[in-house]
């Protein structure tokens, strides 16, 4: 029941029609999170995604685009987004710095929120000698309650407006498209969407297994992989921004995938890249032994409790970091509670008469003597 801070929205647009792909909203500021939320939030099938908003339409926009049009954004540039196109199959274009009118879809639907209303008022720019409202009493809403009115605005509102321009909807437009080119579906399930969708680095794998900002990935699944090419070697690694519970290490032989536990699995269930780096931003000073899974952990409650005593001062700069720490997005408002993470295998436990080795054959009794 906090009050968290203004949240980011990130958005993708059908050029052809104007109509809204996918969104994902979130407190981490522009990135490449967001832009792997969005992505994959535009690719996915929405029955799942929308089935506990009330809505009078379909939400139609699913399967792969055919190209991206960006802007010179650092998160655009970045190795690990260009990746993504590439599983994908998508072509990227970036407009020239300062062009807004070489993607003005994205720029129009930005301009169209306006239409979005609280129900106890909204944040205006303020002017001298006019008593102003406070937002976070007069302006605020749940993020569960934005999350779904934010989607049936998409889906039932901004489709049918009609553009002036071309004097059609977006809705019709998108059908229209849909029939004469219908969008490649994405082959695999939602797993292999998430594995597609995921940031990647190329890291070491040594006999500890894979380290990712202090937390330890690997177990006996690296064992067969650590025989065949050595005890170390540098392969890409990739995970999920929403969930570090899970790693996935691609073998350089094959080029597959092989999904690694983490080894501090109540510390990184249901954790997000953004928390982990708060939590380690938080601690850096503290920390004397860098990565240590006590620290971490400890540091982790006293960072909650930290929040909770600044928000309660109500303070707009350490409510938008307690929101970061949160870890709140769209994503995970709509979706149901991810199944835990891959257990860590354990050793099956050895009995008395299995370590005591056995012998087939008796020890001869040798005659002893001694040399003056």
């Amino acid at each position: 029941g906090l009050p968290l801070g203004r949240p980011l929205l990130t958005a993708m647009i059908d050029a052809f029609s104007g109509y809204v792909l996918g969104i994902y909203v979130s407190f981490y500021g522009p990135g490449l999170s967001s832009v792997a939320g969005v992505i994959r939030n535009a690719v996915m099938p929405k029955a799942d995604f929308v089935r506990g908003v009330n809505l009078e339409h379909r939400w139609l926009a699913e399967g792969i685009p055919d190209e991206l049009l960006l802007d010179n954004g650092m998160e655009f540039h970045a190795r690990a987004f260009q990746a993504m196109a590439w599983e994908l199959g998508c072509d990227l274009m970036y407009c020239r710095v300062r062009t807004p009118w070489l993607k003005p879809h994205v720029e129009r639907f930005f301009g169209s929120l306006n239409h979005l209303t609280l129900t106890r008022g909204r944040i205006h720019k303020r002017v001298a000698n006019v008593l102003n409202v406070d937002p976070r009493e007069d302006a605020a809403i749940m993020f569960s309650d934005f999350v779904k009115g934010l989607i049936m605005f998409v889906v039932d509102v901004h489709p049918f407006e009609v553009n002036e321009r071309k004097l059609a909807r977006p809705y019709d437009l998108m059908l229209e498209g849909l029939a004469d080119c219908p969008p490649a579906m994405f082959p695999g399930d939602m797993e292999a969407l998430r594995l597609t969708s995921a940031l990647s680095k190329t890291l070491t794998v040594g006999p500890g297994g894979v380290e990712l900002h202090g937390l330890p990935f690997g177990g006996p699944e690296l064992l067969p992989l650590r025989k065949q090419i050595g005890e170390r070697f540098r392969t890409l690694v990739k995970w999920d921004p929403d969930d570090l519970s899970i790693l996935w290490i691609q073998n350089p032989l094959d080029q597959s995938w092989i999904p690694s536990p983490c080894r501090w699995h109540d510390y990184a269930n249901g954790l997000s890249w953004n928390q982990h780096l708060l939590i380690r931003r938080f601690t850096r000073n503290e920390l004397k032994l860098s990565g240590a899974y006590e620290h971490l952990w400890a540091a982790r409650l006293r960072l909650h409790d930290h929040w909770l005593d600044a928000t309660a001062r109500k303070s707009s700069a350490d409510s938008l970091l307690a929101a970061r720490y949160s870890g709140i997005t769209s994503a995970r408002v709509m979706l149901p509670k991810p199944e835990d993470a891959m257990p860590i295998p354990t050793a099956a436990p050895i009995s008395d008469q299995e370590a005591t080795p056995g012998f087939d054959r008796e020890i001869p009794s040798f005659d002893s003597f001694e040399i003056e």
